[in-house]
Parts: C-alpha cells; structure tokens; sequence
C-alpha cells in the first residue's frame, strides 16, 4: 500500500481549553483540505492503464490530528517504484499446475516433459514429479519484466507543496487571531 500522511503537532501554545478547542476547530477544516489537495494532484498523476482501477482506489482519510492519502491496490509500489526483470514467484505455481492440467497446450507440454523425464530414468516419474519439472520449466522460461519506475505518488505531492504551504500558513493566521481574541 502507498499512503501519504502528515501530522499537525499539538504544541504548548494551544494547552488552554480555549486553544485546544479553537485547535481542534482549524486543524480539521485545513487537514480536509490539504488532504483534498493532494489526493486530487495524486489521481491527476496516476496512470490510467485499461481498467483505471488505480486512480479509482486512491482515497483519503483524516484521523485525529493527521491526514492521510492511500491506494490499496497491490501493484501500486511496483508501478511507483519500478522493479527489476527477474523470475516468476513461487505463489504463480498453483495457478500454473492448473494451466497445466486445463488446456490442451498445457498438457502438451506434460506429455513432452514426461519423455524427456523417460529419457533419464528406468522407472516411470510419477505425476506429481512431472507436473513439479514441467512448472519448474515454465517459470524458468517466464520472465517477470522489468518495470521503469513512474513516481506518481511522488510527483502528486511535489504539486500540492505550494497548496499545502498556503493552507498551512492560513491555519496559523487562524489560529493567531482566534487566541488574540
């Protein structure tokens, strides 16, 4: 999951009941809004890809004194950060001895591996050893492909800074006024 958040600090000048109540009042409406901001900027730099599933999951979310922007979907860090070409997970094998097993290409591949298993052996492998060589064999082949990276998130945030500043500076003018009172 990627998720942005910041912290407004409680500091001593606001211990008072008044203060904290004024505090408590200004902090919201501005985190609301600098929350809004960023996750407007962040859906603004995302990819939409085929099925927009990743701009559609970025949301929001304040909790007490911070704010929070998230995605949950699961290729959301590989997309920000890229990855490396490297070999097929071991958490692809189950659906892979289901490919196996359902089409024709699949079961092909099971019959050529079982000759090739014949080869070098007397005895006949089992099915199970021949379904763990044809998938040790398919994800060999499979490559997992490298990814550039695209710091949407990154890039998001970078165009909230002026916003975020301003919302920041007219909080503390705010409260100022609000205490002077």
């Amino acid at each position: 999951m990627l998720n942005y958040n910041w912290k407004i600090p409680n500091t001593a000048l606001f211990n008072t009941q008044k203060g904290k109540a004024l505090f408590n009042k200004v902090t919201q409406k501005h985190l609301t809004n600098m929350t809004t901001v960023v996750k407007t900027n962040v859906k603004f730099s995302a990819p939409v890809g085929a099925t927009t599933r990743l701009r559609n999951t970025i949301n929001d979310e304040i909790r007490g004194n911070k704010g929070l922007v998230f995605t949950g979907v699961n290729y959301a860090p590989i997309i920000e950060v890229g990855r490396r070409p490297g070999l097929v997970a071991q958490a692809a094998t189950p659906s892979l001895v289901r490919w196996l097993r359902k089409t024709r290409k699949g079961r092909r591949m099971l019959l050529i591996t079982r000759e090739m298993m014949m080869r070098n052996r007397k005895s006949k492998p089992s099915t199970a050893q021949v379904i763990r060589s044809a998938v040790y064999l398919l994800r060999r082949s499979m490559k997992r492909k490298a990814r550039k990276p695209n710091p949407f998130f990154a890039r998001g945030i970078k165009r909230s800074q002026k916003r975020l500043k301003f919302e920041a500076n007219t909080m503390l003018r705010e409260l100022a006024i609000g205490l002077s009172k």
